[in-house]
């Protein structure tokens, strides 16, 4: 996964509409459709800091982006906004302190302020985002991924015209990652989707009373989701899919999983350590939360999460809740979708997280 060129470069188009949706199918996409002959890859990106933004990335020579590129992307991103420009208007101080944490938690490095106006187009640097991926192997493989996924988030927004259709199509991604990523396939990869639900549950003030809204929400729908967790994996097992964007995202997870695979047997983990937990944070959440509880109790678990083999399972988690993103799900959307899943999951192999976490750690304990 290494390119032939890193010079990538990058323009941010800031935009302060939350729905992201119509300037990406409408501005963004036609963009990249005419710069394609001209650069090796294209990406997009969301951020938040210094405003709402989108950021356009061209791996290109210097000269290219200097005298094609970037005169394009002025004329056609400006083209956009004067057409459809968005309209929303924020509290700045209220979302700066909301981007103070946000930044604590991300790990976010660059700086805050100043904002840039809405509706405004500007040339930045690329951020290969190395601090956060901790060396350049793992940053250029997120590169890569971000690039190979820009058609199939377009995909996806051209398809899914309503928040729920979004989501479904979210969780068909999640489930699919969960069976080719982890060792034991989803009935050991459901772990984690349902350790980061119970974790935020646990870390609400109101997770009883989200828990029951999560809870009737899959009793709506706990048939066609149980119907669908089994016609996912068989379609990945069989190598057979009816719809091409499982196949697109089945073939990218699987060499994500081959590069992570390939990356840990040279002895270097996929993934960057992550960062040690809060005074007292593992604690409380053992305390709150009766899956931690379990979990933590149980060493071998301790054990397997040090392991080669999580390290891959969780660099395609990481890719696919950063994909997510990209499709504009939102944070609280993501654990509902963890929720959800692990609720499918369970009913249709007939097994539970909580008892799973409590046995030895074998993958023929959860396959």
């Amino acid at each position: 996964m290494h390119w032939l060129s890193t010079d990538w470069h990058s323009v941010r188009v800031f935009y302060y509409r939350p729905d992201k949706s119509d300037l990406l199918l409408h501005g963004v996409r036609p963009l990249f459709d005419r710069l394609r002959p001209q650069v090796e890859a294209v990406s997009f990106t969301r951020h938040w800091r210094q405003g709402p933004h989108v950021r356009l990335n061209f791996l290109t020579d210097e000269t290219t982006f200097t005298e094609t590129i970037w005169p394009t992307v002025q004329r056609d991103m400006r083209a956009y906004l004067a057409e459809a420009p968005s309209t929303t208007v924020l509290d700045i101080e209220q979302e700066l302190r909301r981007h103070v944490r946000m930044a604590e938690l991300e790990h976010e490095r660059g700086p805050l302020t100043p904002w840039h106006s809405d509706n405004t187009v500007v040339l930045s640097e690329f951020d290969p985002r190395t601090d956060i991926m901790g060396d350049a192997g793992r940053a250029d493989a997120l590169a890569r991924f971000y690039s190979d996924t820009t058609d199939l988030a377009f995909d996806c927004y051209d398809a899914c015209r309503t928040r729920s259709a979004l989501l479904s199509r979210a969780l068909d991604l999640m489930i699919a990652a969960g069976h080719i990523g982890a060792a034991g396939g989803i009935r050991q990869g459901f772990v984690s989707f349902r350790s980061h639900a119970e974790g935020f549950l646990a870390a609400t003030d109101d997770g009883a009373a989200l828990r029951d809204r999560w809870d009737a929400n899959f009793r709506h729908s706990s048939d066609r989701l149980r119907d669908r967790v089994t016609a996912l994996v068989d379609a990945i097992d069989r190598a057979q899919f009816s719809e091409p964007f499982l196949a697109d995202w089945a073939r990218i997870m699987t060499c994500c999983r081959a590069f992570a695979e390939e990356t840990a047997a040279a002895g270097v983990s996929p993934v960057p350590p992550p960062p040690p937990p809060a005074p007292g944070a593992t604690r409380r959440l053992g305390e709150a939360s009766a899956f931690h509880h379990r979990l933590f109790d149980n060493p071998t678990w301790a054990t397997m999460q040090q392991s080669a083999e999580f390290a891959v399972y969780r660099l395609i988690l990481n890719f696919t809740y950063l994909h997510l993103t990209q499709l504009g799900v939102t944070p609280v959307e993501r654990v509902l979708l963890c929720h959800l899943a692990a609720e499918a999951v369970e009913a249709a192999y007939g097994i539970s997280a909580y008892e799973i976490v409590g046995q030895p750690y074998t993958e023929k304990a959860v396959g």
